[in-house]
């Protein structure tokens, strides 16, 4: 590799003695980038560990299942957030950046929102059909967890691209604390939650957690001078898409009968061609 770089790429090293500041700030700024990270795998996985030790395997597996479901939905707004990292930094170096900040926020937040809805709608629609034809009735607790980690996902996906500013900004310190406090606290809930209560219990815990954790953000995003809150003002044109997902889904549902894949699929077709043809046209059209 360093042949590559000195006799193709023609890089020219220089090689000197690295200033222990510089040195204190990048292992600092990385501890706590570190820390988001353990946040990110303790924040639902923990449960898993707390009810192999509480309950039995079957509770296990109900709630890891809940968990995948859930994560591959968030994963559709990370990819999204992950890409906007270089817009923050061009964003911090400006004058002004703030205001700026939240209005390009608000637009990543808007798209966010989009494109969420629709599979929290239709989970919510068809996801107990789905789940009882995939893993059968006794794993239907899936579905109620599965979908209320989905509606406490939104409001931190929506406000994603604030971690974004943070991070150029270097002020991620004070976010990494609020939300590796608010797991811990959720965890010790959840245990004591999760001995009458199984999964719910855990489920109970965690929220509790997630919410307060999203509760100090927002006041410390208002500290900074970040009108964050804005990200979840909803405008006519989301409203109208709420109503339209919600009539669509509501009419299939009602109309098409359920306990075959093929029905399943019938509905769950007609419901991507609808989101296919209106969404983009109407609701993702460019600023």
């Amino acid at each position: 590799m360093f042949g590559y770089c000195y006799r193709r790429l023609k890089v020219r090293f220089i090689w000197c003695v690295i200033s222990p500041k510089l040195l204190r700030e990048i292992f600092g700024y990385s501890g706590w980038i570190f820390l988001l990270a353990i946040y990110q795998q303790i924040q639902w996985e923990s449960g898993k560990l707390i009810l192999g030790n509480t309950s039995g395997t079957h509770s296990v597996t109900v709630y890891a299942l809940g968990v995948m479901l859930a994560l591959y939905y968030s994963g559709l707004a990370t990819t999204i957030l992950g890409m906007y990292l270089p817009k923050a930094n061009q964003i911090a170096s400006q004058e002004g950046s703030k205001n700026l900040s939240m209005d390009v926020g608000k637009q990543i937040s808007d798209y966010i929102f989009t494109i969420l809805l629709p599979v929290i709608i239709a989970f919510y629609f068809f996801g107990e059909e789905f789940i009882n034809l995939w893993l059968g009735p006794e794993f239907e607790n899936v579905y109620f967890i599965t979908i209320v980690i989905m509606v406490l996902y939104l409001p931190s996906l929506m406000q994603g691209f604030m971690s974004s500013v943070l991070e150029a900004n270097k002020k991620v310190a004070i976010k990494s604390i609020i939300l590796i406090s608010s797991a811990i606290f959720g965890m010790i809930l959840s245990y004591y939650f999760s001995f009458q209560h199984g999964e719910y219990g855990i489920l109970l815990g965690l929220s509790i957690g997630s919410v307060i954790s999203q509760a100090l953000l927002n006041l410390y995003y208002i500290k900074l001078g970040y009108a964050a809150y804005r990200f979840y003002q909803l405008t006519r044109k989301q409203l109208l898409l709420i109503f339209a997902l919600f009539l669509t889904s509501s009419i299939l549902y009602n109309c098409i009968g359920e306990g075959t894949w093929i029905l399943f699929l019938i509905k769950s077709g007609v419901y991507a061609i609808f989101i296919l043809l209106v969404i983009p046209k109407y609701f993702l059209a460019k600023k």
